[in-house]
């Protein structure tokens, strides 16, 4: 299963978004995994968006997304608390300060051993987990 990172997910809720990962997507479909890290960051990020149509066809994105993963939406449940907490004193250690967010959907896909989709493969690149670029796949 390949859990998968926010930058990659505006791709479908962008008429704009890039093709190329648009289709990796679509190939891709059944082994991919929505995070309830993930879901709140694209929410927050919604939140900041000033009133309008663009939020509110976000928001309907978002509401799209959830349904379309309801009942097997990735949890942050004990098992990722324990590994993100391994995880950031790792890179603390290691004289790295990766976001949170980015150790939690770490720590998510350790637990449940799975993949990442992420533009941003930096952010994760000290994990172990195995990270896919779906923008040059």
């Amino acid at each position: 299963m390949i859990l998968v990172d926010s930058n990659i997910w505006r791709q479908t809720g962008n008429p704009g978004g890039d093709p190329t990962v648009q289709q990796w997507l679509s190939d891709n479909d059944a082994n991919l995994a929505l995070s309830a890290v993930v879901l709140g960051e694209m929410h927050f990020g919604m939140k900041l968006m000033p009133e309008g149509k663009r939020r509110t066809d976000i928001a309907h994105w978002l509401e799209q997304l959830s349904r379309s993963f309801e009942g097997s939406i990735v949890s942050f449940d004990q098992d990722c608390a324990v590994a993100f907490g391994e995880l950031a004193a790792h890179e603390k250690r290691a004289g790295r300060n990766p976001s949170t967010i980015d150790l939690q959907i770490a720590a998510q896909a350790i637990t449940h051993r799975m993949s990442i989709a992420t533009r941003n493969v930096k952010d994760f690149a000290h994990s172990g987990v195995t990270l896919i670029n779906p923008w040059e796949a």
